[in-house]
């Protein structure tokens, strides 16, 4: 009878075990299936979300401005040499004739409208009566802050494929702007050296960093399209700039090196010319070269993938200006600057927390307590 009811009590416990092990194998399965899958998968295939914050810097970096007149091209030049579109000249489509007998560099100064030939760019600050005609290479600008102090802006040309030669202008000391901090920028036609039939009735303006502007050249843009407007001469203009910024988990941040080495490692070109103004490889200097080395273009399409981008979103209020002339009034609308940051959904860390925090609440689960469990057990079997 006693060996009865132990047996009995035996089943009972084994039953009981059972049914508490198919409870816990089923839960743990529907977990796994309705709560963790979604988890794991967000981790192992790094899915991305995009936090947004708001920051007030002390100081801001002053947008580079890029000028491109337009159609890019002059007509009448682009009539004498044979070219029907502007990427032709990148093409060496040059019609029956062939290629002219100029070098590379002087077509392309035919083609394009050029500083202080054709145009001029002046430029002057906030508070200051001195305006400066800008040149290629380093000017000085007087300063609105301090008597005799100058502030410094690089100026230089971009041969692109879509615009003609365009104009790169970058705020060297670009790091104390503030919101009452205005830059005044006159575009002048020098209407008697232009054939009627070349002379544009606008010019379009592009905001970017000194890291991103290099899409300009071929008109590709990976990860953002910067701002522009089409400013139109006798008119001028009251640009407020309110800036923000994009932080990816990946992508470039040397856009110079990343394009040397992408050229040396995939172009299949004899000689290997620039057409990134990077300086650090040679100029193109025959039509040959220049055809070749756009026609790799495609290879250094994850050069423009920029790990940060800096976005200037402009207000413009337009009034009357002299003919063949604008007059940009440019200052920062607010010293707020919205940041948008590229992050993971889920990381190591989190999921980790996520699963054991899931656990202990679904199913009482605590490494503390299991830790407790087992210390005692040792404890007890070594004491004993």
């Amino acid at each position: 009878m006693k060996d009865f009811h132990k047996d009995t009590m035996v089943s009972k416990k084994g039953i009981k075990y059972f049914f508490m092990l198919a409870f816990y194998t089923c839960s743990m399965i529907l977990f796994v299936l309705f709560y963790m899958q979604d988890q794991m998968n967000d981790y192992i295939k790094r899915r991305t979300t995009l936090s947004t914050r708001f920051d007030m810097p002390d100081e801001m970096e002053f947008p580079t401005i890029t000028i491109c007149i337009q159609e890019g091209m002059k007509e009448s030049f682009k009539d004498k040499y044979g070219l029907s579109e502007n990427v032709d000249f990148w093409l060496n489509n040059y019609g029956p004739l062939g290629p002219p007998n100029n070098t590379l560099s002087e077509t392309f100064e035919d083609l394009s409208f050029i500083l202080n030939r054709d145009f001029t760019i002046g430029i002057s600050q906030f508070l200051t009566l001195k305006e400066e005609n800008l040149t290629l290479g380093i000017n000085f600008v007087h300063s609105p802050f301090s008597n005799g102090s100058f502030d410094s802006y690089s100026v230089e040309s971009l041969k692109t494929v879509y615009y003609g030669t365009c104009y790169k202008i970058q705020p060297i000391d670009s790091g104390t702007w503030f919101n009452s901090y205005r830059v005044k920028i006159r575009v002048s036609l020098l209407i008697d050296n232009l054939r009627k039939k070349d002379r544009p009735k606008a010019f379009d303006i592009y905001f970017t960093s000194n890291k991103t502007w290099h899409g300009i050249v071929g008109n590709d843009w990976k990860r953002f399209r910067p701002t522009s407007k089409s400013m139109k001469f006798g008119k001028q203009s009251d640009i407020s700039i309110r800036n923000s910024e994009t932080i990816y988990k990946e992508g470039i941040e040397n856009t110079t090196s990343c394009y040397t080495d992408v050229l040396m490692k995939t172009a299949n070109c004899p000689f290997m010319c620039d057409l990134l103004h990077t300086k650090n490889l040679p100029e193109c200097s025959t039509y040959e070269e220049l055809k070749c080395m756009y026609e790799n273009w495609n290879w250094i399409n994850d050069c423009l993938r920029h790990k940060e981008v800096k976005r200037y979103s402009p207000t413009l209020r337009n009034s009357i200006a002299s003919d063949y002339e604008s007059i940009l009034n440019i200052t920062f609308e607010s010293k707020e600057s919205k940041i948008v940051e590229e992050i993971d959904i889920i990381s190591f860390p989190c999921l980790i927390g996520s699963i054991g925090g899931s656990l202990g609440m679904f199913f009482g689960f605590s490494f503390s307590g299991y830790f407790h469990i087992l210390f005692d057990k040792c404890f007890e079997k070594y004491f004993n």
